[in-house]
């Protein structure tokens, strides 16, 4: 029998899982870099990293949304601030990212068209140039 519940309890594996949070992270899974699924994997495969994913998913976001949005300790941010948005992001929607913007004493939103929660790795050129913009101004 202890056998038996064990095996119950065996997740998938890690490419699975690095997939399976593609699906979720990316816009266009398919066009995932494999340099990041190849990350994905490798980490998967580390003890305890599943536990401590889930573990940080659980604290911070339930089926509604994020459990605690600290919007409001944004008005106390001085400094030029850029928010960086995938369109597409499934995680955190594109309200936040507008909501905390408005809150912010010079805040400047780049919203990343056909790109999911990470548009750094998903669309990595224009990530780029919108921070080269948002510099190029406040330097």
């Amino acid at each position: 029998m202890a056998g038996r519940s064990q095996k119950s309890k065996t997740p998938l594996g890690a490419k699975q899982r690095a997939w399976s949070r593609a699906a979720l992270l990316f816009a266009n899974p398919l066009q995932v870099p494999n340099a990041w699924l190849a990350e994905q994997e490798r980490m998967g495969l580390l003890p305890g990293f599943l536990e401590a994913n889930l573990s940080i998913l659980r604290s911070q976001v339930y089926v509604l949304g994020q459990h605690q949005v600290v919007l409001e300790s944004l008005t106390l941010v001085e400094m030029p601030t850029l928010v960086v948005w995938g369109i597409n992001d499934l995680v955190l929607p594109n309200y936040q990212a507008q909501d905390a913007v408005s809150r912010l004493k010079q805040g400047h939103l780049a919203l990343i068209p056909n790109s999911g929660h990470l548009p750094q790795v998903e669309r990595p050129e224009l990530f780029t140039d919108a921070l080269n913009q948002f510099l190029a101004y406040h330097l």
